[in-house]
């Protein structure tokens, strides 16, 4: 036969929870024998009424725990939300960063670009002012 006690302690409630929760049912019961005017053995109807209000205790236990993992589950699912959009905000500024930097980094190469452009420009009329110069000095040298 299971009792109470036993049902309670099943689902973690101390020995001394369970056996104040029978006593208190006990005493429920026999107030309500005692009031009825119809009179049962209290031998045989406690054994069944323990059973009904062990399944009682037992379906409250477990929907109890339904609702506690059902809010578990909702607490994951939004730890989950936040967490992809902690992760959604992170890649956002990681692409608006590395697009920042490829844009500093096209400039940079535009400006080398322009800078060696004018270097090569600068050492072309170098090179032809010193080829005019040597010109000009081999004519002087064979016309006179």
């Amino acid at each position: 036969m299971t009792t109470i006690t036993s049902i309670l302690t099943k689902h973690s409630f101390s020995e001394s929870e369970a056996d104040a929760f029978e006593t208190a049912i006990d005493k429920k019961l026999s107030d309500a024998l005692a009031s009825s005017e119809l009179k049962f053995d209290k031998e045989v109807l406690r054994p069944m009424q323990y059973e009904q209000v062990g399944i009682r205790v037992e379906i409250r236990l477990l929907a109890g725990r339904i609702d506690l993992l059902v809010g578990k589950i909702d607490l994951l699912a939004e730890r989950m939300h936040q967490t992809n959009q902690i992760m959604n905000a992170s890649f956002d500024v990681a692409d608006e960063r590395f697009e920042s930097m490829q844009k500093q980094m096209v400039s940079r190469f535009e400006s080398l670009e322009k800078i060696i452009r004018t270097q090569s420009r600068v050492a072309n009329l170098i090179n032809g002012t010193i080829l005019a110069a040597i010109s000009c000095g081999l004519m002087k040298l064979f016309l006179g």
